[in-house]
């Protein structure tokens, strides 16, 4: 897989964790999408490092929360774009940003829904930010997450920086 290609996931249900460590460019992103008129899922996680990588329009799930016991998304690339995604069903937070990865990482349009079990741990996305890059949570819809629809968090007396959190819809989260 090179720089300017794309990976057509052909509809069905792939079952397992998967992760990627591959390298697009600003110019050449490599882009992951569902076949056009399929539908492509996910059964377990995805964890996503690298750079310049695009992740469009399929759904992540874990039809057995408690056994994996992980988030449906690690979204930790450089420049990394995770666009109209279902993600759902997971052990743990649906999605994460970790604190020192993923500069420049956007989650956009996506619907993320019943993630988690554990009380005021377990969110619809769990944000950290370190790095000096901005990091982007737009135009998503949060629901019946066990915790918080969105958690941004740094720790001890850091502040929080580097968020643009935009014309996002959370409810019935905590419940």
């Amino acid at each position: 897989i090179q720089p300017g290609d794309t990976v057509w996931l052909r509809g069905g249900t792939y079952p397992g964790l998967f992760q990627t460590s591959l390298d697009g460019t600003a110019a050449t992103p490599i882009y992951f999408r569902q076949y056009p008129g399929e539908r492509a899922t996910i059964d377990g996680s995805l964890a996503a490092g690298g750079s310049y990588l695009v992740f469009w329009g399929f759904e992540i799930m874990q039809s057995h929360p408690l056994t994996i016991v992980d988030r449906v998304l690690e979204a930790n690339t450089v420049n990394g774009h995770f666009i109209n995604l279902i993600l759902h069903d997971a052990g743990f937070s649906g999605v994460s940003l970790a604190a020192d990865k993923g500069a420049g990482v956007e989650l956009y349009g996506c619907i993320v829904y019943n993630n988690g079990w554990r009380d005021n741990i377990d969110h619809g996305i769990y944000a950290h930010n370190s790095t000096s890059g901005t990091k982007y949570i737009t135009d998503n819809v949060f629901f019946n997450n066990f915790a918080r629809g969105i958690q941004i968090y740094e720790g001890g007396d850091t502040l929080i920086r580097n968020f643009d959190v935009e014309g996002n819809i959370a409810f019935n989260n905590g419940t």
